[in-house]
């Protein structure tokens, strides 16, 4: 008799990081908001950045106060890469943007 086992993992794969909430490790980053240069924090599943970072994909910011979306610029991207380096993970729950 063969016993079959089916393990349900979830898929990391985003690019606006919505999540559905999970409680997973984040890395907490400074960004600029490109209308108002305004500098805000921001999180990102730690998963999420060490997969982008292994494909060389786009890395999807949000700015809040003008409701933006980019694709992360190098500079940009090497300042996060030096973020998740030095451990700067929360272990936050995030609710999901509407």
């Amino acid at each position: 008799m063969e016993v079959q086992f089916s393990l349900s993992v979830p898929v990391l794969n985003s690019t606006t990081a919505n999540d559905g909430g999970w409680n997973e490790p984040r890395v907490r980053f400074p960004v600029t908001c490109p209308i108002c240069a305004r500098a805000l924090l921001t999180d990102l599943p730690v998963a999420l950045i060490a997969e982008a970072l292994m494909r060389g994909a786009s890395i999807r910011l949000h700015a809040g106060c003008h409701d933006v979306d980019w694709d992360a610029t190098q500079l940009e991207v090497e300042q996060i890469r030096q973020y998740l380096g030095a451990g700067v993970v929360t272990h936050a729950r995030v609710e999901p943007r509407p």
